[in-house]
């Protein structure tokens, strides 16, 4: 009798475990994605400025800080992705791509990325490659602290439903079965 107690709730532990995973997974991934959107837009309008011959400047100052602030920041690369301009400044200079993104960003067109310039920063960038005069690439990014915290908050939230539903799910076994004795 216990063995038949055991197989029914872990049929149904597996169905309750698959619904609170795709739960999570859903929603960390509509945070994550939507991360992305304001640089998506930054890009697409500096590229396509910068494609039609505009001159654009980033300067700010001070230069944005992503290890201290959420607002999205730029640079601007040449085709060689070398620095051409920027508004951001970690640990006193711009953050370097590694090389391997310029090269797929070139194959593809547009990236989007999350990028870790040093152990206590992590960044929601979009890259994308224009042409015009003066071939390049556009970064926009921003940090993921916020998004993250909210991803902390929605693991515990999901956990503690999933725990409280496989125990409810145990005590309705149990009484369920008691009653059939």
């Amino acid at each position: 009798m216990l063995m038949r107690k055991l197989i029914f709730w872990l049929g149904q532990a597996v169905i309750i475990t698959i619904i609170f995973v795709t739960i999570y997974a859903a929603v960390q991934q509509n945070y994550r994605q939507n991360a992305n959107d304001p640089q998506a837009s930054m890009v697409i309008g500096l590229a396509g400025q910068i494609t039609q011959g505009t001159d654009v400047e980033l300067g700010q100052v001070p230069k944005i800080d992503p290890s201290k602030s959420l607002t999205p920041f730029a640079i601007i690369y040449d085709d060689q992705g070398k620095v051409v301009d920027s508004n951001v400044e970690l640990d006193g200079k711009t953050p370097e791509l590694p090389a391997g993104v310029f090269a797929n960003t070139r194959k593809v067109g547009e990236e989007r990325i999350t990028w870790q310039p040093t152990a206590n920063v992590r960044l929601a960038a979009v890259i994308a490659h224009h042409d015009g005069k003066k071939p390049g690439f556009v970064l926009a990014a921003r940090s993921l602290k916020e998004v993250e915290e909210r991803e902390a908050q929605l693991q515990t939230m999901v956990a503690l439903a999933w725990l409280l539903s496989l125990v409810t799910l145990g005590l309705s076994v149990t009484v369920l079965h008691a009653k059939r004795l």
